[in-house]
């Protein structure tokens, strides 16, 4: 330790403080490191898990509402009955379509769309049986007909599909957690590093202010000690 005998009284002072910034700057970058971490989850589950949870699960209400509306179609005598279900058809494939884009905008490369594009060929199948096969034989007035379809290929078609949007409502929900779960462990292995960095942060300040003090101060004090005056 002879260096730091020799040493100036202001280049101690200097170095002291120069090491406290140093500390504290340190610590800080740290912290704003941790908070980015979580706020990354934060920012994770609300861009992109909570809207898909959304989106799949408004595709799962039209596709219900879809197929319910073919039985209403099936049950109806008149033509103007037919008409104002196939309106309506109509309108909740359009609507289908706005949420398949908006739902394609968010996936996940492997198994998110993977699935998606599995149900989308499902759901093909499902439309094809219905505009070809069910709605025809329900414009005919063929009731037995078509709800035999609608209650056996169909419904079939339809379970599959529909298996598959369940399997991305809980991937996502699942993936969802997942985040809020890391973001957690970020917040507790943070809390821990900060407390034990704070506490040697501590501990460095304090042997900053020990030094200061055997090698400055109490020099300092010596030379002005009234012993050091009448000598």
């Amino acid at each position: 330790m002879t260096w730091l005998s020799n040493m100036t009284v202001r280049m101690k002072s200097i170095a002291s403080f120069t090491a406290v910034i140093i500390i504290f700057i340190a610590f800080g970058g740290f912290s704003i490191l941790q908070m980015l971490s979580m706020n990354d989850k934060s920012l994770e589950i609300r861009n992109n898990w909570l809207p898909s949870v959304a989106a799949v699960a408004n595709l799962y209400t039209l596709f219900d509402y879809y197929r319910i509306n073919e039985g209403a179609h099936i049950i109806s005598t008149s033509d103007e009955g037919m008409r104002v279900e196939e309106k309506t058809l109509e309108e909740i494939l359009k609507s289908f379509e706005k949420a398949d884009k908006t739902y394609a905008a968010m996936l996940t490369p492997g198994f998110e769309t993977e699935t998606y594009q599995a149900f989308k060929s499902a759901w093909g199948d499902y439309l094809k049986t219905s505009k070809t096969v069910l709605l025809p034989l329900s414009r005919q007035n063929q009731t037995e007909e078509a709800g035999s379809v609608f209650r056996g290929q169909a419904r079939d078609q339809y379970r599959t599909a529909k298996g598959l949007l369940q399997k991305l409502i809980d991937f996502n929900t699942r993936e969802g957690a997942k985040a809020a779960d890391q973001g957690q462990d970020l917040y507790e292995n943070g809390k821990i590093l900060i407390m034990v960095s704070s506490g040697l942060v501590a501990v460095i300040c304090i042997g900053v202010a020990v030094s200061m003090l055997s090698t400055v101060v109490r020099p300092i004090q010596s030379i002005c000690s009234p012993g050091w005056l009448s000598a």
